[in-house]
């Protein structure tokens, strides 16, 4: 019998206007906002060129480094340091201010200058002065937010704008409850400030807010680690953790907790990508998607967002009990992966469900030997690079032997085939007593699928992959002719892998030695009596 899993959405949280998230972990409410930033973003998307908001003039302000903060030495809004038991403490407005001042220039130095990314850019003497401008404000149950506001360019997308920042007061809100008052602060002013640097400095793609705010997220444990405020956002109801099947590209509360890409990001590959990312996006005037992508391409990374991905499937099923050092380095601290449980049937069952683009699904398989755990991503970037969300179906066929060669063995003596659309686009992995190993979805002998990464942009991409078929050799026959049929390229190339699947790779270099003109291509690779042909687009930078 064929059985569909998915997963159910365990609460709705409404988002008004001026909120955008809701704190959540094991013992807090999933009522709690961090930051109003996509809001702020959102108005400019659908009233272009009007003020995202009013600044609110307090009664006081000082100056101190590159920020002058704005603040109220009496009344609702004036700030304050809490007490042991999370009580405001009179008197205390000008020493929060003092110390917001302090924090957000070692956030600057730090951000700046250590880890090298442009400074907000100055709004033109609006607040005061040449300085960034900081309001404390009494904002409920909102951490903060950036707000963008005079644009730097004239383009569709992508446009960087000079902002402001307004935090709240007390932060007497904040769980769990050692967070609050003066760590909040610290991861705050963190956080916002990074926000004034990727719209300032790299841009604004209204399309991909979840990047800033996942970067954002994480930038606060780069610069306090101590705080580890970014944990109570992996155990809300709409998490990484709890709905892995949402796609990456979900701007909705998940966003949050998908501080932990960052962290993949920095221990797998460095912490540079990310700002190499921010660069290429500004530099190529791509979406930070597009971006990520190219930064995993090149000589430093020799990866790719599509190996990338999957192998961040992987990592996210190693915490809490499942804990190991090789992954995440506070992955103890985090929750299991949510899974779909399905006793196999023996000796032949089928299970499936289906996901949007960047998406994973995981299942907990018992039989009669070791469980067996199936991570399986969607790997179509392609389709998220687009916009596209639809889910697509995929199967899993069972055995208790080898049913036929299509069939692989795992270490638990389940035997599992894969049933997608397209192959290329979907990698499992199988897990048995803690040992992983990829299942390759290879393609159907003699099959061909669409090269990638599409365009092919020759020094930026590493190379342009064709897959091929399970039965081609180890080296095939490369013939690359342009649109009206003038043949550019011929040799005989050794074939690799890439995800698990068997690829050709080219350079973008013709015979001479000298790289490709843009325009369309056509490609042959001939092996075993097999050919895979097909065509691609080619864009020099």
């Amino acid at each position: 019998m064929l059985r569909l899993y998915g997963f159910l959405s365990f609460v709705v949280i409404m988002v008004v206007p001026g909120s955008e998230h809701a704190n959540s972990q094991v013992a807090t409410s999933d009522s709690t906002i961090k930051c109003s930033f996509p809001s702020a973003a959102g108005a400019i998307l659908r009233q272009p060129g009007s003020p995202t908001s009013q600044r609110q003039e307090r009664q006081k302000s000082i100056l101190a480094g590159n920020f002058r903060v704005h603040y109220d030495t009496s009344g609702a809004h004036a700030p304050a340091f809490l007490d042991e038991f999370s009580r405001p403490i009179p008197g205390t407005a000008d020493a929060f201010a003092d110390s917001a001042a302090s924090i957000a220039n070692s956030a600057w130095n730090y951000q700046t200058t250590s880890l090298s990314y442009l400074p907000p850019p100055v709004d033109g003497g609006l607040g005061g002065g040449p300085e960034y401008d900081v309001y404390i404000l009494h904002l409920g149950s909102l951490y903060g937010s950036t707000f963008p506001e005079t644009p730097i360019d004239n383009k569709p997308d992508g446009v960087r704008y000079s902002t402001y920042m307004e935090i709240d007061n007390d932060f007497v809100f904040v769980n769990p409850p050692p967070n609050r008052g003066l760590p909040a602060l610290r991861v705050t002013l963190a956080h916002e400030l990074f926000h004034a640097i990727q719209i300032g400095g790299y841009g604004l793609w209204q399309q991909h807010i979840y990047f800033y705010e996942m970067t954002a997220t994480w930038m606060e444990d780069v610069l306090f680690d101590d705080v580890d405020d970014y944990i109570q956002y992996l155990f809300a109801g709409e998490s990484q953790f709890s709905r892995p099947d949402l796609p990456f590209t979900s701007s909705t509360l998940i966003m949050y907790s998908r501080a932990v890409w960052g962290h993949f990001l920095e221990k797998r590959f460095g912490r540079d990508a990310v700002r190499t990312t921010w660069e290429f996006s500004l530099q190529y005037d791509v979406s930070p998607l597009t971006a990520m992508d190219l930064t995993l391409q090149t000589t430093t990374y020799q990866s790719n967002l599509r190996d990338a991905f999957s192998e961040w499937t992987l990592w996210n099923y190693f915490t809490g009990s499942r804990f190991d050092p090789e992954y995440y380095p506070e992955g103890d601290r985090y929750p299991l992966i949510m899974e779909s449980s399905v006793v196999f049937s023996e000796p032949l069952d089928t299970l499936g469900g289906s996901l949007p683009p960047l998406a994973s699904m995981y299942y907990h398989v018992t039989s009669g030997g070791a469980p067996l755990e199936l991570a399986a991503s969607n790997l179509d970037l392609t389709a998220a690079e687009a916009g596209l969300i639809d889910d697509k179906e995929f199967s899993y066929f069972l055995s208790s032997g080898e049913t036929d060669p299509d069939y692989q063995a795992t270490l638990s003596g389940v035997y599992v085939k894969t049933a997608v659309d397209n192959p290329y686009n979907w990698h499992t992995w199988a897990v048995v007593n803690g040992v992983p190993s990829a299942l390759g979805a290879e393609l159907l002998p003699g099959a061909s699928q669409d090269p990638f990464p599409s365009p092919f942009s020759p020094g930026i991409h590493r190379s342009l992959n064709v897959p091929l078929g399970s039965d081609y050799p180890p080296d095939v026959q490369l013939l690359i002719f342009s649109s009206d049929m003038s043949l550019v390229y011929s040799g005989t190339v050794i074939t690799g892998l890439e995800n698990g699947k068997r690829v050709v790779r080219w350079d973008g270099k013709t015979a001479s030695g000298d790289v490709a003109q843009t325009g369309i291509y056509f490609f042959a690779a001939t092996g075993n009596g097999r050919m895979a042909k097909g065509k691609f687009a080619l864009v020099r930078r």
